[in-house]
C-alpha cells in the first residue's frame, strides 16, 4: 500500500535524510510562532495542532531564540578567530552582554591597561575566573649597557611614571577584585626587579589579599622590592597569605619580607629564621594539598621562574 503523501507549508521534501536506510521519511523543517501552537486560544476546540501550522508564519526564529548557554556556545567559538570578536559584540545587546562574560573569564592587565579596569563598573566582574597583573619596569641594565645621562634619566622617569599609576589603581583593585566571586586564580608581578626607590606599598598589598575570594585557589605574587618606609608592623600582609593557606593549592612568593605569620604558627626557637621558614613551609607542602614553588625574603632572588603566571602545573618545590 502506498504511504499517504505528506504536506506542510513550511517543509521541503526534496532530499530524503541519508541517515535512514529504510524508510524515505522526509526532513521536515518548520518555522513557526508560539502563538500559533497555543492551545489556549479562545474559538473552536477541535481546532488542531496542525491545523495551525497550516497558517502560514509571519515571525522566524533566529539564534537569539537559543538558551543563553546554547548561545554562549556558539560565541565561545565565534570568536576564536582572529577579527570575529569585535564583530560579534557590536552584532546585538544580547551578543555584547553574553560575550562579554566569556571576555572576562581570563584577564591579563598590565601597568597600562589596569587603570582603565579599576575605574569599569561591569557586571563581568563576577565571571572572571583567571586574574593577573603584571606590572613591566625598565630594565635598570638597559642604561647600564648604554651609560649616558639621557638614558639613566629617562629609565628614573619611566620608573616614576609606573609607579604612580600602580599606587592609584592599587587603591581601587581590591573593590574591583571583591567582586569577583569565582576568582581561582590571581597573579599579580614586578618584573623585572626594579630599582631600589620602587616601592609596592605592603597595606596595598595586604588589602588586596584579604579582597581574594574562598574561591581562590592559585596565589602567586612577586614584589621583588623594597617596602614603603611609612609602613607600619601592622601593614605587613603575612597574615593575610597565612589565611588563604588552607584554600590554595598553588602558592608562589617572592617577596621583600615574609615572617612566621605566613604558616601562622611562630619558630621552635631556632635562631635562624630563614630555615625556620624552610622547614614550616616544607611541612605544609608535604600536606598534599598545597604545592609551594617558591618563598623568598629580601634581597633573594632565586633565579628566573618560568613565564607561566598561575603555577597551575608546576609540582616542584624549591626553596632556598
Amino acid at each position: 500500500m502506498d504511504r499517504p503523501q505528506e504536506t506542510c507549508s513550511q517543509g521541503s521534501f526534496d532530499s530524503p535524510d541519508p541517515f535512514d536506510k529504510t524508510d524515505n521519511i522526509p526532513d521536515v523543517c518548520c518555522t513557526f510562532t508560539v502563538d500559533e501552537l497555543s492551545l489556549e486560544t479562545p474559538g473552536d476546540p477541535s481546532e488542531s495542532v496542525s491545523e495551525a501550522l497550516a497558517e502560514p508564519s509571519t515571525t522566524r526564529r533566529t539564534i537569539n531564540d537559543f538558551p543563553t548557554e546554547v548561545l554562549e556556545l556558539v560565541l565561545a567559538e565565534v570568536i576564536r578567530a582572529p577579527g570575529n570578536i569585535l564583530n560579534a559584540l557590536t552584532t546585538c545587546t544580547l551578543w555584547r552582554r553574553v560575550g562579554e562574560n566569556l571576555l572576562w573569564t581570563d584577564v591579563a592587565l598590565t601597568d597600562e591597561t589596569l587603570p582603565r579596569f579599576c575605574a569599569s563598573d561591569s557586571a563581568a566582574f563576577a565571571t572572571v575566573h583567571t586574574l593577573t597583573v603584571r606590572i613591566s619596569l625598565p630594565d635598570p641594565r638597559l642604561w647600564e649597557e648604554r651609560p649616558t645621562i639621557e638614558a639613566y634619566h629617562s629609565t628614573i622617569a619611566r620608573t616614576s611614571e609606573v609607579r604612580e599609576l600602580l599606587w592609584s589603581s592599587l587603591v581601587w583593585l581590591p573593590a574591583a577584585i571583591m567582586r569577583m566571586n569565582q576568582l581561582e586564580s590571581f597573579s599579580f608581578t614586578v618584573d623585572p626587579d626594579p630599582f631600589p626607590d620602587f616601592d609596592v606599598p605592603t597595606y596595598q598589598i595586604r588589602n588586596m589579599l584579604d579582597a581574594l575570594p574562598p574561591t581562590l585557589r592559585q596565589l602567586e605574587l612577586n614584589t621583588s622590592s623594597y617596602w614603603d618606609r611609612e609602613n607600619t608592623p601592622e601593614d605587613h600582609f603575612c597574615p593575610s597569605i597565612g589565611r588563604l593557606l588552607p584554600q590554595l593549592k598553588n602558592l608562589r612568593l617572592q617577596v621583600g619580607r615574609l615572617c612566621e605569620d605566613v604558616f601562622q604558627c611562630s619558630p621552635s626557637g631556632s635562631s635562624d629564621k630563614k630555615d625556620e621558614l624552610s622547614k614550616l613551609a616544607q611541612t605544609h607542602s608535604r600536606r598534599g594539598s598545597l604545592t609551594i614553588t617558591t618563598i623568598s625574603g629580601r634581597h633573594d632572588h632565586i633565579g628566573h621562574w618560568s613565564s607561566t603566571l598561575h603555577c597551575k602545573s608546576l609540582p616542584y618545590y624549591d626553596l632556598p
